[in-house]
């Protein structure tokens, strides 16, 4: 399976900035969307070529939790 993600991620400066240093930032203050593409072979998961997906995050110091959701 391949995945093609594109993505935008903005906050302000200072939590642009405490990310890059590994800190947390509340979710709430930063946007960040993506739009991907999955690729599978095979029939058991080749449904996930026809889907539009999109994703938004949560990005924690130790951790991202993703959510991903199925355009109908």
């Amino acid at each position: 399976m391949s995945v093609c993600n594109f993505g935008l991620r903005s906050g302000t400066p200072e939590d642009i900035q405490k990310l890059v240093r590994g800190e947390s930032v509340d979710p709430a203050r930063m946007y960040f969307r993506c739009s991907i593409r999955l690729d599978a072979a095979g029939q058991r998961r080749s449904w996930l070529r026809s889907k539009i997906i999109i994703e938004t995050d949560e990005r924690f110091t130790n951790s991202v939790r993703l959510k991903l959701f199925n355009v109908e």
